[in-house]
């Protein structure tokens, strides 16, 4: 458990810069590399990487998600491609999808704006929206969540019944959720605008200055991307 802790806290002390350089890698990598055993081989370090950064709760979501999701889409897929083509297609989904969590669940939405703003140069606008959006999706999944058990209770059976039933059956969460976040996003613009949000009046941030670990980090990253690319792709 220590050597988890430790992982963690060493993964919230790089700044977001690298972790963002990190995630474009990779997900450029999982679009680039079309070997299978090179794509297995990077879904299961992002797996490693979500388990060690996450609490355990989380990270099984997660996981369990992502796999429902590749089934899903590998079942869909193989009614018309062949096999290999198949698990090509769902490990690049999945390569280019878990890096996300652990990155974004290592560093502060305060910290990500910055990043964005002043060493990126996005307009401050765009990166509060970003930031706002990613901070609301614990929300959207609690609301879904409560949604199904609700449903539940009214005799929606989500359990049982043919992969197409149940799909209608989960459009009872869809239509809710959506009401449910239209609601939240006029209540937080409502909110901006009653305490006065004015761009103008935003005062600029210190961001904080890349230490040798960040750069030893992004350093890493351009050669574990050039070599894994290069031996992936050929």
């Amino acid at each position: 458990m220590r050597d988890n802790d430790d992982t963690a806290n060493l993964l919230h002390s790089i700044a977001p810069l690298p972790k963002l350089l990190t995630s474009v890698l990779v997900f450029t990598a999982a679009i680039a590399v079309s070997q299978l055993q090179y794509l297995g081989g990077l879904v299961c370090l992002e797996i490693i990487l979500i388990l060690y950064a996450m609490p355990w709760g989380q990270a099984k979501g997660i996981i369990i998600g992502m796999a429902i999701c590749a089934v899903f889409v590998g079942s869909l897929q193989y009614l018309f491609l062949p096999w290999s083509e198949v698990l090509l297609i769902v490990l690049r989904m999945m390569a280019m999808a878990l890096i996300f969590p652990p990155m974004l669940a290592t560093m502060r939405m305060r910290d990500l704006r910055d990043t964005l703003v002043y060493q990126l140069k996005i307009p401050y606008d765009y990166a509060f929206m970003f930031t706002t959006a990613l901070r609301y999706v614990p929300d959207l999944l609690n609301d879904a969540h409560y949604i199904m058990e609700a449903q539940s209770c009214r005799g929606c059976d989500f359990k049982h019944g043919n992969p197409w039933q149940r799909i209608k059956r989960y459009m009872a969460i869809l239509a809710p959720l959506v009401m449910h976040g239209l609601n939240k996003a006029e209540t937080l613009a409502m909110s901006m605008e009653l305490r006065g949000y004015d761009i103008s009046a935003v005062k600029p941030a210190t961001v904080q200055p890349l230490r040798s670990i960040d750069v030893a980090v992004s350093a890493a990253m351009i050669v574990a991307f050039a070599v894994f690319v290069g031996f992936g792709k050929a």
